[in-house]
């Protein structure tokens, strides 16, 4: 080390400064962190508050307006507006003036040439929302309307249908129930049992149905003991037959009694013509009494076996 070295003010300096403590290191590295912080946001804000021309944006506005088909925005897009003339300058600097006009003109129209790209590509954004809008608007009006006008359409032909249907049932019903009665007048019981119905058999008039009750072959005591059984309590009286003490257990009028009868063994014969068991739930069906009373009717005639199956054989 020279002696000017060692004399030079910043040895000199370094020497006579008291030593920095880490605290002090610390405290140095935080601020110069807060300024690199500060320039680095600073230069943030800058570049987000200039505008610079990007080429490559322009390029997609103009594919987005290629695609919507929208011609007269991408002529006013190109079109530049005429630039605003600068006023005369003075004879002494006319050579200056001279250089600097065509570089001010050329921002211009940049600048200008941006503004009417930027509002062509608002004024396409728009037109198009209001295109989709009204396809839409069209589009709900369009089903509105056929599902207004669809029942109108409709309500004829189900109408003319039904109608035609409701009248062939009848008819069929008709002539089925003609068949039925002739085959009562004519005596054949298993013409009638082949073509009628449950449904039919309780809709019949009485007079139109065949007689297929069978006769109870029971003394008075074997009789009594049943309806005990069936926890009916009842006095039978001297000269009274078993027909009207069931018809007295049942509280039944006479013509209830002969109806219900009629229509009970009809419906046990058919079954049985059928080949088909006879139960509770079919002989109410056919009768048009109380469903208890036909389910006790039904369990008395049980009981005297007068429901067995060769007795309705036809």
């Amino acid at each position: 080390m020279t002696d000017r070295e060692a004399d030079s003010p910043q040895r000199r300096a370094k020497l006579l400064s008291p030593p920095i403590s880490p605290e002090g290191k610390l405290a140095a590295q935080k601020r110069r962190l807060d300024e690199t912080e500060a320039s680095s946001t600073q230069a943030k804000d800058s570049e987000w508050m200039e505008i610079k021309p990007q080429p490559a944006k322009k390029k997609q506005i103009m594919n987005f307006l290629g695609a919507y088909n929208l011609p007269q925005l991408k002529k006013n897009s190109t079109k530049s507006k005429p630039s605003k003339k600068s006023p005369p300058a003075p004879s002494s600097s006319s050579s200056s003036s001279s250089s600097s006009t065509p570089s001010d003109k050329s921002e211009e129209s940049k600048k200008e040439e941006e503004l009417n790209i930027e509002e062509a590509s608002v004024d396409g954004s728009q037109k198009a929302s209001k295109n989709s809008t009204e396809n839409v608007a069209s589009r709900e009006y369009d089903t509105r309307s056929k599902k207004k006008t669809s029942p109108s359409t409709s309500t004829p032909s189900s109408l003319s249908s039904s109608a035609s249907t409701s009248e062939a049932n009848t008819d069929e019903v008709t002539d089925l129930k003609e068949k039925l009665v002739e085959a009562k007048n004519n005596g054949e019981k298993g013409e009638f049992l082949r073509l009628s119905t449950v449904s039919l058999i309780h809709d019949l008039p009485l007079e139109d149905i065949p007689n297929f009750e069978p006769k109870i072959e029971l003394n008075d005591e074997e009789f009594l003991k049943i309806i005990k059984k069936l926890g009916l309590t009842y006095k039978l009286e001297d000269g009274e037959t078993k027909e009207t003490t069931i018809k007295n257990v049942l509280k039944l009028t006479d013509q209830q009694f002969i109806e219900t009868n009629k229509r009970f063994f009809a419906e046990k014969a058919r079954r049985t013509y059928n080949e088909q068991t006879f139960k509770k739930t079919d002989a109410q069906r056919a009768c048009k009494i109380d469903v208890n009373k036909t389910s006790k009717l039904y369990e008395i005639y049980q009981a005297c076996d007068a429901l067995d199956d060769d007795l309705f054989r036809y």
